[in-house]
Order: C-alpha cells, then sequence, then structure tokens
C-alpha cells in the first residue's frame, strides 16, 4: 500500500482518502489503493492544497486545522493504518464534537509492549502532529521495520519498485491525472467510496464515476446491498457482507462532507 502512494506522490498527487476501507486486497495476495476520487494534483514537490476533504479518522491535523497541506498528510493516513492494522482499532476514535480536538492533540494509546521499539518510534513519527517533525513516505519506507518485509513481499508476489515499473505504470498514471485534470470539482464530488454510496443508495441518488458514469461503482449501484452480498462480479470481483466499524458511535461526516 505504501509503495501505492509512493508512486502517486511520484506522479505529483496527494491521495487524502487513505483508510482501511480503500485497501482491497486480492486472492494472489497483492493489496491494491482504490478510491481515487479525492486525489489532489500539485503541479510541485512544494506545493500546497488547502481543500478539507477527507474521511474523518484518517485525517491529518492541518487538514483539521485548515491549514495548508502536501504530501506528509498521506504519511499521517498511512500512519493511522499502520496503527490500526497493529492493534486491531484506530487511534484516534471520538463523537463529531471531540474526534478534531483529539487529532490536533495527537493523543492516542501506545501500541502494546509485545510491539518493537522500531514499530512504536515508527508510529510516532508517521503521526507526529507538527508535519515538519513527520517523516516524510521515503523514510519512512527506509526503516528496517518496513523496509525488510517489503523486500519480501516484493519479492514472493514478484512486484517492481513502482519508481521502475516501466511505461505502463507511467501512462496509466498519466491517464489518471488527465481524467481528473478534464474533471470538473462538481464531477470530482462524485468520485464516491463506501460511506457515501451507502448513503446514496439510502438517498436514491445513484452514484456515478466520472463523465462517462462507468466504472466498478456502477457495479455497486447495480448490486447494493443486500443483493451484493456473496456475489461475484465481472472482473472476477467478489462480495461480501461488510460490517460497519463505526457502528456504536456517533455518525461522523462523510468523506465530500465540510462539517468541521
Amino acid at each position: 500500500v505504501a509503495d501505492a502512494v509512493r508512486f502517486v506522490h511520484a506522479q505529483k498527487m496527494v491521495h487524502r482518502d487513505i483508510k482501511s476501507r480503500n485497501i482491497f486486497l486480492c486472492r494472489t495476495g497483492k493489496a491494491l489503493l482504490g478510491d481515487f476520487g479525492l486525489v489532489r494534483l500539485l503541479e510541485s514537490t512544494c506545493e500546497l492544497a488547502h481543500t478539507r476533504v477527507g474521511t474523518p479518522y484518517y485525517l491529518s491535523p492541518e487538514i483539521i486545522r485548515k491549514q495548508p497541506y502536501n504530501y506528509k498528510t498521506d504519511v499521517w493516513s498511512l500512519g493511522v493504518l499502520l496503527y490500526e492494522m497493529a492493534a486491531l482499532k484506530r487511534p484516534f476514535v471520538g463523537t463529531l464534537e471531540s474526534l478534531p480536538k483529539i487529532i490536533i492533540k495527537g493523543e492516542y494509546e501506545p501500541l502494546g509492549s509485545h510491539y518493537s521499539p522500531e514499530l512504536h518510534g515508527l508510529v510516532a513519527r508517521m503521526l507526529a502532529v507538527d508535519p515538519a517533525h513527520r517523516l516524510d513516505l521515503a523514510s519512512a519506507l527506509n526503516e528496517e521495520v518496513l523496509a525488510a518485509p517489503l523486500r519480501r513481499s516484493r519479492e514472493a508476489l514478484g512486484l517492481e519498485i513502482p519508481e521502475a515499473a516501466g511505461e505502463a505504470a507511467a501512462g496509466r498514471a498519466d491517464r489518471i491525472r488527465k481524467e481528473i485534470q478534464e474533471t470538473s470539482e462538481h464531477n470530482q464530488s462524485e468520485w464516491i467510496g463506501y460511506n457515501t454510496m451507502i448513503r446514496r443508495k439510502e438517498e436514491g441518488q445513484g452514484p456515478v464515476l466520472g463523465d462517462d458514469k462507468k466504472g466498478i461503482v456502477d457495479l455497486a449501484e447495480a448490486r447494493a446491498p443486500p443483493g451484493i452480498e456473496g456475489t461475484v462480479g465481472p472482473g472476477d470481483w467478489s462480495t461480501a457482507q461488510q460490517r460497519d466499524p463505526d457502528s456504536g458511535e456517533e455518525e461522523l461526516a462523510s468523506a465530500s462532507d465540510d462539517s468541521w
């Protein structure tokens, strides 16, 4: 997943919605990063973005504060994801009112003592509240706690380092950039994830993907729960019932809302 984010950053794009629900696990063992509906194009590595978007649990402090931000906002989200994978819970939880304050303070329960000091340190540096003190992605991936398993995974799955993936990968990135550049802000808001899809289905609104209204979202719309459960779609896509991890907590704003 971090390799995918590194490739996204190399194309001068910030994903802005990295979360567990946007990670897709294949039967082959590969992990795919999806939902590029909130991607922001940056013209240079030093350019800053300002729009407040994302999913509340994974938002960086600078976005919550309405401060300019850059690629390091994705590093924060990856830190949240890494913590979530290790602890099986999110580092920052709360109500719509309390969660922003908790994130801005950087308050979270440390990982268990059975995890290595190296992992503790990596999570802490990825979740540094001040972006200036936060690791950049290249430095995080060079940490041995990530570098060693990443090498083994690449070898086992036959994957290439994203920067060396060749012309085909570069062509895909160019197409993504072109589609985003040609899509208006209004249409970009229609590139939606799980939460928005469910909300709009309940509201009777049909989700679309880009101007041509094609893609996997069409499948999701056609086979929305409960009919989607246990089915296999085109391209060997399989579906299963998904439990909402947020159930029981006060409902938070969706990725496309600006309630903060």
